[in-house]
């Protein structure tokens, strides 16, 4: 289980306009090996108007946190 929660900033200053667009991601862990109950993990992943559910996972895959495991059949023509 996961929710997003986009949160896009008004850019004011020179500096913060350099600054990337991000959206925070809060993912349900539960390793049963360490934990008593599932619980809430935040990340911010840089976001884009393309940026989709499945891109923000991968970036936090391949980019924060690589244990985060996740299953889809998106993009292999087989959705469901």
């Amino acid at each position: 289980m996961f929710t997003i929660m986009f949160n896009l900033f008004n850019r004011k200053t020179p500096d913060e306009t350099r600054q990337r667009d991000t959206c925070k991601v809060r993912v349900q862990r539960f390793n049963p090996d360490v934990d008593v109950k599932p619980h809430l993990q935040e990340f911010t992943v840089p976001l884009t108007s393309e940026t989709t559910v499945l891109d923000a996972l991968h970036y936090i895959k391949t980019e924060l946190d690589g244990s985060l495991t996740f299953r889809r059949s998106c993009r292999h023509a087989i959705c469901g």
